[in-house]
């Protein structure tokens, strides 16, 4: 399918987004996230897309399955790896015949690979922002759960080549970006080892309280700063629904309290898509199975307007007003 699809698309000018479905689970424990892809698109993605530019659904890669021989603490590398093996590929076959490529997922091992995919379908390395309640950077030695949508990053970070130890599955990958080319926005429920591995290496992370002390305006332009400082590179957004406040995004398999406001997911979204720079967005962890219908529907809801914002959406958020009044309300609780 995608064969005919790819061959179909290559003459299609850059003026059109790419929506492509990341059907991937193994990276976690609970069942439902490769039926979001589904579901988001039946919430009226596509539709709502169509509003800012021309949109082709390129449809949805299917995970296989693979028999996974026991391997130490790690859950599913070979299916998890040869899985991203054939994303990556798809992604770099496709990724340059459209402005931009939307990923639904799937787990977060989705980024494994459409970074990849990325870098080999556009020659070059992406300044990527992660945002995230979670670094995702353990590695497989490091990790307690053994879950690899908490280790996607690792697989990518050339600080890491030296280090990094064989596994079935993974045979294909090599590192891609460096420490300087990746900053985080969100964060906070990191694990100690993930902490010292942010800090040996110097990366740019901001947790939720950072967003609190300087407002999520100051934090972006940070985090670009440090990435494309020249202003010059294409950029890959990983979003994972579970930076999102729980209240907004509950349907999702890790949700952690205190996460992002509505304008905050919003502002990075539209912002990033002002660059006229951002040709990449991962939009994974949403997992209809995990919550109520209505809890289901709040969460499809946000995640479809954050891609709206990614696409070309504007609510120009007055962002130092909206931060004044959420602080006053927060005040107002606290009486």
């Amino acid at each position: 399918m995608f064969l005919r699809q790819t061959s179909r698309l290559l003459s299609t000018k850059q003026t059109s987004i790419g929506v492509l479905g990341a059907l991937l689970k193994r990276g976690q424990p609970r069942q439902g996230t490769d039926h979001a892809p589904k579901v988001i698109r039946q919430a009226g993605l596509l539709e709502k897309l169509e509003k800012y530019n021309n949109v082709i659904d390129l449809g949805d890669y299917k995970a296989i399955d693979y028999e996974e021989p026991k391997y130490g603490k790690i859950n599913h590398p070979i299916t998890v790896g040869r899985n991203n093996h054939q994303l990556c590929r798809l992604v770099s076959s496709v990724i340059k015949n459209h402005e931009m490529l939307v990923t639904l997922g799937g787990d977060h091992t989705t980024a494994i690979g459409t970074i990849y995919g990325h870098y080999y379908g556009l020659g070059e390395t992406p300044a990527i922002i992660w945002v995230d309640a979670h670094a995702d950077i353990n590695t497989p030695q490091s990790t307690i759960t053994g879950n690899l949508h908490g280790a996607a990053v690792s697989f990518l970070l050339e600080e890491f080549r030296s280090s990094a130890i064989p596994m079935s599955g993974f045979e294909w990958i090599n590192p891609v970006f460096r420490s300087s080319d990746i900053a985080y926005i969100g964060l906070r429920d990191v694990e100690k080892q993930e902490k010292e591995i942010l800090k040996r290496f110097g990366i740019t992370a901001f947790f939720i309280k950072d967003l609190d002390e300087l407002g999520i305006d100051e934090v972006l332009q940070s985090c670009l700063s440090k990435v494309d400082p020249k202003n010059n590179r294409n950029i890959h957004l990983s979003f994972d629904i579970d930076a999102m406040d729980p209240s907004l995004a509950p349907a999702t398999g890790t949700p952690v309290t205190g996460g992002l406001y509505q304008y905050e997911g919003e502002y990075i979204c539209e912002t990033l898509h002002d660059t006229g720079r951002l040709r990449s967005v991962d939009l994974v962890e949403v997992n209809p199975c995990l919550s109520t219908v209505e809890g289901r529907e709040r969460t499809v809801k946000t995640a479809v307007s954050l891609l709206e914002h990614c696409v070309g959406r504007k609510s120009n958020h007055d962002v130092e007003k909206l931060r004044a009044e959420v602080k006053e309300k927060e005040k107002e609780k606290e009486k």
